[in-house]
């Protein structure tokens, strides 16, 4: 049985030899203009914000995890908007 040590060298000349091949991201990509509905029934298009940094999260509202993320992201909402900075949360439930 080989240990997981001796095979890290292995791993990496697999990947030195794959990563050529691979195709380069074409970076920035352009995003598809999502639209959220919101609660109040007015659509909420992702192109109008085009050109600023936008942090989008589908979260689950009971679920604790996303609860902690959507603090943190309020968090950087707060020290960042002033700079550009647009954090948006969906709920994906059914009727949330």
């Amino acid at each position: 049985m080989l240990m997981a040590s001796s095979r890290l060298p292995a791993a990496a000349a697999l990947l030195t030899l794959l990563l050529p091949v691979a195709p380069a991201a074409d970076l920035p990509r352009k995003v598809p203009d999502f639209t959220f509905n919101m609660v109040d029934g007015k659509p909420l298009k992702l192109s109008q914000y085009k050109g600023h940094p936008l942090v989008v999260a589908f979260i689950l509202t009971s679920c604790p995890h996303c609860q902690n993320a959507v603090k943190v992201l309020g968090k950087l909402q707060t020290e960042y908007g002033p700079r550009g900075l647009q954090v948006l949360a969906s709920a994906i439930e059914q009727d949330a």
